[in-house]
């Protein structure tokens, strides 16, 4: 499929996935529209964008601000007249123990993981359904299968994200715009660096990239990986309570001795 000119816009676009999804999509001389709410990062990659041939719109914006998130794209489409591909992928991650519970952390995961996307779509989905086509790209994770321990607010955001995602798609559809959901597993970023328990089957960001980007020029309605992971997640979800408590506490334990070695 030839997507030269096309408009790409990507959230969290200064690291990992989402800057490796800005390179790949730059192959292919695309108009990228990147945000993020550390530009500077991605100015240090521009020179490659630019030297693959695409153009490079850049704007700063925290996606867990609604108000910022209007703003935002309020000037983007002063500077285009549509996007053809959404890819909504800012994330944080922390993660919190109930016994010395961050109440702050936990509303900055909820307001940027599920709110972030709940607020730029607010702002794609009247242009696209006016323009009848597009696709939108919500990028979740096969962490939303059960609440993991000091995960449960991780997983939470990502668990109601997958499932805000498949009623939007069965919304939209009618229109002409697809709505597909990235499940990955462990990926080799930024914010998987802080994790201090052993992350299996660890993928490289530009591997991810290149997954995610072949799904979404298939359109594949969920796009999932690495394959033993997704095994897993689908083998955890259906695990009666009492056997997902029993290996719950064991991945707790697991991490608390790491902690206690460093």
């Amino acid at each position: 499929m030839n997507i030269q000119n096309k408009n790409v816009l990507i959230t969290g676009a200064s690291t990992g996935i989402g800057k490796e999804l800005a390179l790949r999509f730059s192959k292919e001389k695309c108009n990228l529209i990147l945000i993020s709410r550390r530009t500077e990062l991605i100015e240090e990659y521009r020179g490659e964008i630019e030297k693959n041939g695409s153009k490079l719109f850049l704007f700063k914006c925290d996606v867990s601000d609604k108000k910022n998130v209007e703003d935002c794209f309020n000037k983007i489409y002063s500077e285009v007249s549509n996007i053809d591909f959404a890819i909504l992928n800012s994330a944080v991650s922390y993660a919190l123990h109930i016994e010395k519970f961050d109440l702050q952390k936990a509303e900055e995961m909820i307001n940027t993981n599920l709110l972030g996307v709940v607020y730029c779509l607010s702002q794609l989905t009247e242009k696209m359904i006016n323009q009848k086509f597009g696709v939108i790209v919500g990028v979740s994770s096969l962490a939303d299968a059960r609440g993991f321990p000091k995960s449960g607010i991780y997983s939470a955001t990502k668990s109601a994200l997958t499932t805000y995602l498949e009623s939007v798609r069965n919304e939209l559809y009618q229109y002409g715009i697809d709505v597909l959901i990235v499940r990955p597993g462990f990926v080799r970023t930024p914010m998987t660096s802080k994790n201090n328990f052993k992350m299996p089957f660890l993928v490289e960001p530009e591997v991810s990239a290149e997954i995610i980007f072949n799904g979404i020029m298939k359109r594949k309605k969920i796009i999932q990986f690495p394959l033993p992971i997704v095994i897993l997640s689908r083998l955890i979800k259906i695990f009666p309570d009492f056997i997902f408590d029993v290996i719950a506490k064991m991945h707790l334990k697991q991490r608390t001795n790491n902690v206690k070695q460093r």
